[in-house]
């Protein structure tokens, strides 16, 4: 074990009347719209479900628009144990609007906290807690999340989709099959994840490198661009992941996790690509003899035959060439009898 959390030994009637403050906190919080938007932790009808159908439901939409999505996940060490009592009574005043009485219920509430250590029925001297909410408590949740509420604002002021589950905060951004617009995409997440830690920093909390991950979700129809000249898939996906290295601000942070980006959208594209090739010479031969041929006063709209035949092509060639790739896996498990047809 790398932290051995105490557990807060909170009486019953500590525990009432925690849950009715937690209940005045989350009708202040949702009457003067202050929750953040994409929390779904410690509030009524938001779950992990939630969380989750949010993230998969947008990363689906932008596979639908032959967008590929670079998805990055944070997660913090000891969240609940390092925070800072001033700075938690001081944005639950600024930010929250609590003053008065309540916040200074909340100021004794957080401090003057002992912990102790017992072994073999010998204590240690108590010593004073100065960081971290109560584990195991009803309010301590809670006021994490206002604690750590300012994530939010920095996603959004980056242009950067995110979800926040606790201490766990999912970043994502979709990115276009152009070099200079993918490019201004990727820099504009790394602005993110850095000023997210220098806002964890400042705040007394620190990100876990250890589990934090990184995923690349390639639109295989995103890579299925063909021009004229048939341009091979591997050249666009290996164009996509350079895209990813260039100015990687993740390394002095995250250590390898720039190099992880690469190996991920790497293994993505040999993937993804071996299909795509074959069928980009198929399809993008036809396309060019069949445009090639297009003239006359209808030649837009046989242009547009052309790129509608593409796509048929394009579609019926990959997905063969898939179902061909399913049935080897089949049968290199000891599958027996043939794959039905597609």
């Amino acid at each position: 074990m790398k932290n051995y959390r105490p557990v807060s030994n909170i009486p019953i009637i500590s525990k009432l009347i925690e849950k009715i403050v937690s209940s005045r906190i989350l009708q202040h919080l949702a009457f003067n719209n202050l929750h953040t938007n994409f929390q779904s932790a410690y509030k009524k009808h938001h779950n992990t479900e939630s969380a989750l159908l949010r993230v998969a439901n947008d990363i689906l939409r932008y596979i639908d628009n032959k967008k590929s999505v670079l998805l990055i996940l944070l997660d913090l060490s000891a969240a609940f144990d390092t925070i800072n009592h001033d700075i938690l009574l001081a944005r639950a005043h600024s930010r929250f609007g609590i003053d008065g009485k309540a916040l200074y219920w909340l100021n004794a509430y957080l401090k003057d906290r002992t912990q102790t250590v017992s072994i073999d029925n010998n204590k240690a001297t108590p010593s004073p807690l100065k960081y971290g909410v109560p584990q195991g408590s009803v309010l301590g949740p809670l006021l994490f999340t206002m604690y750590t509420a300012p994530v939010a604002d920095i996603a959004e002021r980056h242009g950067v989709n995110y979800h926040l589950y606790a201490d766990d905060t999912q970043l994502y951004i979709p990115l276009d099959n152009t070099l200079g617009t993918a490019s201004y995409q990727k820099e504009s997440i790394e602005k993110c994840v850095v000023e997210i830690a220098d806002w964890m920093n400042s705040n007394k909390l620190k990100l876990n490198s250890d589990k934090t991950d990184t995923f690349t979700v390639v639109a295989v129809v995103a890579l299925l661009v063909y021009t004229t000249n048939a341009t091979p898939c591997t050249d666009i996906c290996n164009a996509q992941c350079t895209i990813q290295q260039q100015s990687c601000a993740f390394t002095e942070i995250f250590g390898n996790l720039c190099d992880t980006i690469n190996g991920v959208c790497t293994q993505a594209c040999t993937a993804a690509c071996g299909c795509a090739d074959s069928c980009a010479a198929q399809c993008g031969g036809e396309y060019a003899m069949c445009k090639g041929d297009a003239s006359g006063p209808l030649g837009g709209l046989n242009v547009l035959s052309c790129a509608l035949n593409l796509s048929v092509c394009s579609s019926t060639c990959q997905l063969q060439c898939n179902f061909n790739l399913l049935a080897g896996v089949v049968n290199s498990l000891g599958g027996a009898g043939a794959a039905p047809a597609p």
